[in-house]
């Protein structure tokens, strides 16, 4: 029952059309930062820590600033995605990144929750570079693989499908180095106890792991097929 400020009361209300419409997002495609807002597609994990990303610090460019939390932590962790809306798809993105710190890293990330995400990315550990895949299942996280690398610029890959994920990286954009495969179990909501998230998120993100990084990460696009 509705009154349509009428004094009767109806089973229908009249009202004026809402102007515009939503934009229904791409179900694939690259972004390329290239304007001055994040696409409506593109989400946060909370609220983002003041001055952790910018879209103008290097036009083009995604601007991510690690802080001291990171994949494994509930706070305000650096971190840029979407969900992932298909069983068979993959993801990358161009990274350029020169961590100056033991402890800084930057990446791709397939996230369920604090307890359960995959990721392959640039980490500075003991003085070097490399180029890891790490998996965090149940709450426990294992270095599946290390490369040590010069490298500041570098192409990363995560693909999925049915049973599986699989995080990759390149130098050059055409030759894939495969660094390890995990099951997609743990990474769906029937693996989670109690009551489950709604599905994972595909996204970059960077940490300074228990402190704000020196120096930024710059993804150049992030590309989504399915």
């Amino acid at each position: 029952m509705i009154d349509n400020n009428e004094d009767i009361v109806g089973l229908e209300m009249k009202v004026p059309r809402v102007p515009g419409s939503s934009p229904k997002p791409a179900s694939s495609g690259r972004y390329d930062f290239d304007n001055d807002v994040l696409p409506l597609s593109l989400a946060f994990l909370r609220n983002p820590a003041e001055a952790s990303w910018s879209l103008d610090e290097r036009p083009g460019w995604l601007s991510l600033r690690g802080q001291p939390e990171g994949l494994n932590d509930i706070g305000q962790v650096a971190f840029i995605g979407r969900r992932q809306q298909h069983t068979s798809a993959e993801w990358s993105t161009f990274l350029e990144f020169n961590p100056s710190a033991d402890g800084e890293e930057a990446g791709l990330c397939a996230r369920l929750d604090e307890r359960a995400h995959y990721e392959v990315g640039l980490v500075q550990k003991d003085g070097h570079r490399v180029i890891a895949a790490q998996l965090t299942i149940d709450g426990i996280t294992r270095i599946e693989a290390e490369v040590p690398t010069i490298a500041e610029q570098i192409y990363l890959k995560i693909q999925a499908d049915l049973t599986e994920y699989t995080l990759s990286f390149s130098l050059n954009g055409q030759d894939w180095n495969k660094l390890s495969t995990a099951a997609s179990y743990p990474l769906s909501p029937q693996a989670v106890k109690g009551n489950g998230f709604t599905g994972v998120l595909i996204g970059l993100y960077a940490t300074g792991h228990g402190k704000v990084a020196e120096v930024p990460a710059y993804f150049d696009w992030f590309d989504y097929r399915s």
